[in-house]
């Protein structure tokens, strides 16, 4: 959950995840959330996996961000 909160712009949630050995995920959470430093990163430590990971998450994110925001679309609710 503090993955997915860190991903959504929580910065008490990376740093908890630092806190507590969660460094991947924490870069995980910072890439998701448009951080092209955390990317690099998780490459430069040999963690592709979880950089393609943070990818898959950023584009689903901005996609739903970018969606919400088109005053022409109409909602589904």
């Amino acid at each position: 959950m503090a993955m997915v909160r860190g991903a959504e712009g929580e910065g008490k949630a990376i740093v908890w995840l630092k806190m507590h050995g969660f460094d991947y995920l924490g870069y995980v959470a910072l890439g998701a959330d448009n951080d092209d430093a955390a990317i690099e990163k998780l490459i430069k430590l040999n963690q592709r996996e979880w950089a393609g990971i943070a990818l898959k998450i950023r584009s689903v994110k901005n996609k739903i961000e970018e969606n919400n925001n088109d005053m022409h679309r109409i909602s589904p609710r």
